[in-house]
């Protein structure tokens, strides 16, 4: 038995004798699998949505007057346009797999590509009795056509409007997370082309007089937004989310109106007008979301939320000091102010839902 121990241990004084010698590390450090990632990948998505959008007053066509000489009281009626319809949006991007990039920008990198469309519309009427009237046409031509009316009649007008805008943006983002917090700051470029057309119709009941325009404002933008999102993963497949953005844009704008008013049964008054004009609007955004992943690759989201921009384009009205009385069938011509672009702060507001699908690469091991 004795000859046995001393045997084993030889053999093993042997083998430590013939190993290398093993490096500190090798002692202190256990043995570790490769941690596995997830590399990046495209990602796609998709949404609709109602659309809210509040609108610059309008207020054309016939003025309510008040003696003497007929000073321009204001619009006979006076519109709040808030277009209601739908919007589609759509977009690509990729993630680049997590270490492309230093720490310090975050995990999740990626650049995005979007496109939207809106399309709405309204349709509002006014009716109200009336004494004192001039029609006033876009040039700024204000003209008395009657002096005096045997019995109060009635106004009616009826205004439609007609709205759509594009907007596509080049954006890029990352994700700051800490345990089911997360943070996402993002930059984006973005450009949009919107029109708003709208036309008014104006009667007096028992009388010829009569009063149409159409005015169509169209506007290019042109700018750049910061963005910051924050989330909670409440699950594995459930994330609620609060965040907006911030931003401002060149915006060119064009103007081109045109009005008639119809006079005891006659061919009618025409005129038209034609402005540009540019401006720096603010806009911002603010949006909740609630999102359901109910596969690994895709998620379901349904959101609501509001934009703000401090610079929508409308049609100011023409006014004028006022004009002397004349009694019929005299018809005085004054050239007032003629009508022009204006600009108002609005607030609009959307709600839908979308759908977003991932086509990640293989999960590999990293060394």
């Amino acid at each position: 038995m004795k000859a046995l121990f001393r045997g084993s241990i030889a053999l093993v004084a042997l083998v430590a004798a013939c190993s290398p010698p093993a490096k500190a590390a090798d002692i202190a450090v256990p043995y570790k699998a490769p941690p596995l990632v997830t590399t990046g990948g495209v990602y796609v998505w998709a949404d609709g949505s109602y659309q809210s959008v509040s609108l610059p007053t309008f207020d054309l066509g016939l003025k309510r007057v008040s003696l003497p000489n007929f000073p321009d009281v204001g619009p006979l009626h006076s519109f709040n346009p808030r277009a209601t319809g739908y919007g589609i949006a759509g977009g690509i991007g990729y993630v680049s797999p997590n270490g492309t990039f230093a720490s310090s920008f975050g995990s999740n990198v990626r650049v995005e590509l979007d496109f939207s469309y809106v399309h709405a519309n309204d349709s509002q009427s006014a009716v109200s009795p009336t004494h004192s009237f001039f029609p006033s046409l876009v040039s700024g031509i204000i003209f008395e056509p009657i002096s005096f009316l045997p019995l109060p009649p009635s106004a009616i007008s009826n205004l439609t409007t007609d709205y759509t805008a594009w907007q596509a943006s080049l954006k890029a983002a990352s994700d700051y997370k800490y345990r089911a917090f997360t943070l996402s700051p993002s930059v984006a470029l973005f450009g949009g082309n919107t029109r708003n057309n709208q036309g008014l119709s104006q009667v007096i009941s028992g009388f010829t007089e009569a009063y149409q325009s159409n005015s169509s404002l169209h506007w290019v933008d042109a700018g750049v937004k910061l963005g910051l999102d924050g989330k909670i993963d409440f699950a594995t497949w459930l994330t609620v989310a609060v965040g907006g953005n911030v931003g401002v844009a060149y915006r060119d704008v064009s103007l081109a109106a045109s009005d008639t008013v119809f006079l005891g049964g006659g061919p009618g008054i025409n005129s038209a007008i034609s402005a540009t004009a540019t401006t720096v609007p603010l806009l911002a955004n603010a949006e909740a979301s609630v999102t359901v992943r109910p596969w690994t690759l895709a998620a379901i989201k349904v959101f609501a939320g509001l934009n703000y921009d401090s610079r929508v384009p409308g049609i100011s009205a023409p006014t004028f000091s006022g004009i002397p009385f004349a009694p019929p069938p005299a018809v005085h011509f004054v050239q007032g102010t003629p009508a022009g672009i204006k600009y108002e702060g609005e607030t609009s507001y959307y709600a839908g839902g979308g759908v977003t699908v991932k086509f990640g690469g293989p999960v590999v091991a990293k060394n």
